[in-house]
């Protein structure tokens, strides 16, 4: 630390030392140190954004967040990430408008489709969260190789996710009509 006390990774990892042992506000002092810095450096971004929320601060880690989506404009996380703290303060109409655009940058992140299922789920768009929920269990079925190629199949996939999600968000579904 102190032969590179002008090096923001040295922070960051400080930072990141910090956040795992679960010290988060040791953790934000080192991180926004990192990132007074070195502005432009997303991971330390992204990391704060991280214990901004764990520490229930949705605005200043929604900040944190946009700040990595201006920087890295062709990556779909921090979206992904606003998403998630949007859903934390029930804001699902903005955050389904976040992962709509995560989508745009990434069609095949099976986190995408998941959130979006999720979000669907909770605006009671149960078609909606089953095509979502469905098409993310089916790239996870393609990428381990067990996906069998039969349409009923991946259907039932996709009831078991919004049965998943369901019962995670405390909703009850009725049977879902294929």
């Amino acid at each position: 630390m102190h032969s590179t006390p002008k090096s923001a990774v040295t922070w960051y990892a400080i930072g990141c030392y910090y956040y795992l042992c679960r010290k988060h506000e040791v953790a934000q002092k080192y991180l926004q140190k990192s990132l007074r810095i070195n502005k432009r450096f997303t991971k330390a971004h992204v990391l704060l954004g991280h214990v901004l929320s764990l520490q229930q601060e949705n605005e200043h880690a929604l900040a944190a967040y946009r700040t990595v989506s201006r920087l890295l404009p062709s990556d779909h996380r921090p979206l992904v990430y606003m998403a998630k703290e949007l859903v934390k303060t029930s804001n699902f109409a903005m955050a389904l408008h976040v992962l709509l655009s995560a989508l745009e940058i990434s069609r095949k992140d099976c986190t995408v489709l998941n959130e979006l299922g999720a979000i669907y789920l909770q605006l009671g768009r149960y078609e909606d969260a089953m095509e979502h929920l469905g098409a993310g269990a089916k790239l996870i079925s393609i990428s381990r190789g067990l996906l069998s190629g039969d349409d009923c199949a991946d259907r039932g996939e996709a009831q078991q996710a919004v049965g998943v999600e369901a019962e995670l968000y405390g909703i009850e579904v009725g049977p879902l009509l294929c």
